[in-house]
């Protein structure tokens, strides 16, 4: 699953690069043309610090979910292959503290006994 993923990522990217670089190009020298006639030198350059830190942010923000994608997919594999693991075994585990407050839930209902009389 992760080398389609990695694959696709790839494909993306590279495309994305190509098209981005032709178009750049292109409208880049002509705004630039038109902007060193607008704007003071002072002011460009702030203006492209600025987008500097933006793209780095989103790298940086494109890099930390990749890897939490890669975290949470490993994570799935192994609760899958625990889950598997315990249906072989014909048991029934809960796979959250939300599983086990239901089922003492329904227990103490079932009980007849409310929660005020169990605090006495």
């Amino acid at each position: 699953m992760e080398s389609s993923y990695a694959a696709k990522k790839e494909k993306l990217m590279s495309t994305r690069s190509v098209s981005k670089d032709k178009d750049e190009n292109t409208h880049q020298h002509d705004n630039l043309a038109k902007l060193s006639n607008v704007l003071p030198r002072r002011v460009r350059n702030r203006l492209h610090n600025l987008f500097e830190q933006i793209e780095d942010e989103f790298t940086e923000m494109y890099n930390e979910n990749d890897e939490m994608r890669k975290t949470i997919s490993a994570l799935n594999e192994k609760l899958q292959s625990l889950d598997q693991s315990h249906a072989d075994k014909n048991e029934i585990v809960p796979t959250n503290g939300l599983d086990n407050f239901k089922q003492a839930n329904i227990k103490g209902k079932s009980s007849g006994i409310s929660s005020s009389q169990l605090s006495q």
